[in-house]
């Protein structure tokens, strides 16, 4: 069952810190680690290519000028 879809632009605040998981450009899963989120994907869509990303805090994004 996909998960409830947000625009490009709230995905990184709504899950930040975290790995998601996309088929056919459909959020399917998120969580914690790499590993966890595509063996949820996989499970639920086991003949499709998973595309995975992770979106950093914004702790892990601060950048100095």
């Amino acid at each position: 069952m996909p998960l409830p879809q947000y625009s490009m632009i709230e995905l990184p605040s709504k899950y930040a810190g975290q790995y998601l998981a996309f088929v056919d450009e459909v959020l399917v899963a998120n969580g914690k680690t790499s590993l966890e989120v595509y063996t949820k994907a996989k499970k639920m869509h086991p003949l499709k290519l998973i595309t995975l990303e992770y979106y950093p805090t914004k702790r892990e994004t601060i950048t100095f000028l």
